[in-house]
């Protein structure tokens, strides 16, 4: 998908040109979606509703890695949410690290709020706070699940960032 998009002829420069200017060192945040886990969920939880898959997760880390980013580098988090254990557990790739809302299990941190925030306005004006991975972070690839949604007909990536700010 990548190569047609970009029209690159290999992954790695395919991966250049969506994520033009990358240095070595810099971090990449994913954002995924766990937003049908049990609030407070165990680590080992699993769940019938729709969440994030990890093979499309393992696509884009791969990519990103033969463009040159360290795996360490790379950062996947819902800061909302537990990132359960039957996700983190088929990641292909043993560096990348996770940030959740509670850390504590393994190979997973605690993604907390920075102190910067952003400003909602329109009927009810809003400050939020960013999670921190997307604050300390050089680029975002939000991946979001195509669904329906009670309030709003289907979501779409924006809705995808409830895990991203704080409220």
């Amino acid at each position: 998908g990548i190569l047609t998009l970009t029209g690159a002829s290999t992954i790695a420069d395919a991966w250049r040109t969506i994520i033009p200017g990358y240095a070595s060192g810099q971090k990449i945040a994913i954002k995924v979606n766990f937003n049908n886990m049990p609030d407070a969920a165990a680590c080992n939880a699993e769940t019938g509703e729709i969440n994030s898959l990890i093979e499309p997760i393992n696509t884009i880390i791969a990519g990103l890695v033969e463009m040159g980013v360290a795996e360490g580098d790379i950062w996947i988090y819902d800061a909302m949410r537990r990132i359960p254990d039957f996700f983190v557990n088929r990641c292909a790739f043993s560096q990348v690290r996770f940030f959740d809302k509670y850390g504590g299990c393994s190979r997973r941190e605690v993604a907390g709020w920075g102190s910067e925030v952003v400003l909602f306005s329109g009927g009810i004006s809003s400050m939020q706070h960013l999670a921190n991975p997307l604050v300390n972070a050089a680029y975002l690839i939000n991946v979001p699940i195509m669904k329906p949604h009670h309030c709003n007909g289907v979501t779409l990536s924006f809705k995808n960032h409830y895990g991203t700010i704080d409220n």
